[in-house]
């Protein structure tokens, strides 16, 4: 229930934000700001369905509201190239959770003119941001791997500077953290590994807020909370970070106890990581 309201509310708080930058940096028009709008619903209400859902025959469910923000940009991007460049982030994005990578790179390419710090995270870890969803999580990292997670934490701590980013900084450091949870098991060492999970959990607990901590400890959202709420939304998530991080400790002992060196949490959520036999 939480998590699938989570994921139509994290939709809906993104349309809003591509709403708010398309009135601050110039819309051009009531009646062109109507086309964005409706440009913006469509492209949530196909997010919604599955990638391997059937849309109208002959079409993907992404390709309508794709089609429609290049025929907005055709028509108005000339005159707002602020306006056409928030939306080809946007459609970049939607690209990408349908597994379009190279529209997706087209568009992150096009957009060239950003205004929020929102868009220009995205902009910025566009490549990462392509590598990540294309990656074959059977595969092993790479030396790569490095740079990524370098990359995010940089754009993390340019975002951690405005309390308005909070939104955009929680979701690029999930995301780092989950791509150092699938990197640790891959690890060719127990120190790697540690290094791995050392990383990826502490640098993501920094974003977590003393009711996070308890809700992931509950196994429920803070009391009170409406399911579509931004806080509620962080909870629901952290839990599926740190029971992945939990399976993972218990997974390979030898890993988790081995080569001299022990898991070194921050003490905020060191009770959040269970070992089990100790």
């Amino acid at each position: 229930m939480y998590i699938r309201n989570y994921r139509k509310s994290s939709l809906v708080s993104v349309a809003i934000a591509v709403c708010i930058t398309l009135m601050l940096f110039g819309a051009t028009g009531c009646l062109h700001y109507k086309d964005v709008v409706r440009a913006v619903d469509e492209t949530n209400a196909s997010m919604l369905i599955l990638p391997d859902s059937s849309g109208k025959a002959g079409t993907e469910p992404w390709m309508e509201p794709s089609a429609r923000i290049d025929a907005y940009i055709e028509k108005y991007g000339k005159d707002n190239k602020a306006t056409a460049s928030a939306l080809r982030i946007r459609q970049a994005m939607l690209l990408l959770s349908y597994k379009q990578y190279n529209l997706a790179e087209a568009s992150f390419a096009q957009a060239t003119v950003l205004k929020t710090d929102r868009d220009l995270a995205l902009k910025a870890l566009s490549d990462e941001l392509i590598w990540w969803f294309k990656l074959d999580k059977n595969s092993s990292p790479d030396s790569s791997l490095d740079d990524v997670i370098v990359n995010f934490q940089k754009e993390i701590d340019k975002l951690d500077k405005n309390p308005e980013n909070e939104s955009i900084r929680d979701y690029l450091a999930e995301m780092r953290a989950w791509i150092l949870l699938w990197a640790a098991p891959k690890a060719s060492n127990g120190k790697k590994y540690k290094e791995r999970l050392d990383d990826g959990l502490n640098n993501y607990a920094k974003t977590l807020k003393p009711a996070d901590i308890e809700a992931i400890k509950t196994g429920k959202p803070s009391a009170g909370l409406d399911p579509i709420e931004f806080q509620t939304r962080r909870q629901v998530r952290a839990m599926a970070v740190f029971k992945r991080a939990n399976e993972i400790v218990n997974e390979d002992k030898d890993l988790t106890t081995g080569d001299g060196a022990s898991l070194d949490f921050d003490p905020k959520i060191s009770d959040l990581i269970k070992i089990d036999g100790n």
